[in-house]
């Protein structure tokens, strides 16, 4: 910066007013984001806060022997909380899709599984629909026949036509299968 005709003395005061600037900034820039952590923060603190509080008068209640009225809540809570469970298990899937596509990709050595379509019809139903290729009618049947024995419930819709050839046979079978 010797190149300007600002004096020496100017000039060190534009640096020091330069650096105050920065300082200054950066200063700035610092108490916000403090500012925008510590509101960030504050409603999980303030969460956290209303727990303790609640769980110490709970305690100090226990304690001077209200204890029974803490007890019905309690057993409130729990017969809440047992309905809530009961809902939640009821919605919950007891059978996989990972363990319909097992039971059908077991037995399947004698032919060749191209595609796997599974859809859930209603919430008791599931649809599988196999497509591949198998290199003889008896391998065919008598996979058909071991699908129909895995799934004992389950229908096992295997089109006429497609046992018309007797090598190299392209298949699409639809599985029905009624979930417990």
């Amino acid at each position: 910066m010797r190149y300007t005709l600002i004096p020496d003395k100017y000039r060190t005061l534009l640096h020091r007013e330069y650096h105050i600037r920065a300082i200054s900034i950066f200063l700035l820039a610092l108490a916000v984001a403090f500012a925008i952590g510590a509101c960030s923060l504050f409603p999980a603190f303030m969460t956290a806060w209303l727990a303790d509080m609640g769980g110490s008068a709970a305690l100090v209640a226990a304690k001077d022997g209200q204890g029974a009225t803490s007890l019905a809540d309690i057993k409130h809570e729990l017969v809440s909380d047992a309905a809530l469970v009961a809902m939640v298990s009821a919605n919950a899937v007891t059978t996989k899709p990972s363990d319909i596509i097992g039971s059908i990709i077991a037995g399947s050595s004698a032919v060749s599984i191209t595609s796997l379509d599974l859809n859930r019809q209603a919430s008791s139903t599931v649809v599988a629909t196999i497509t591949g290729t198998a290199s003889t009618r008896d391998d065919l049947l008598s996979w058909k026949s071991e699908l129909e024995k895995v799934s004992p419930g389950a229908a096992v819709d295997l089109p006429i036509e497609e046992l018309a050839k007797s090598d190299d046979i392209q298949f699409s079978i639809k599985l029905t299968e009624q979930l417990p």
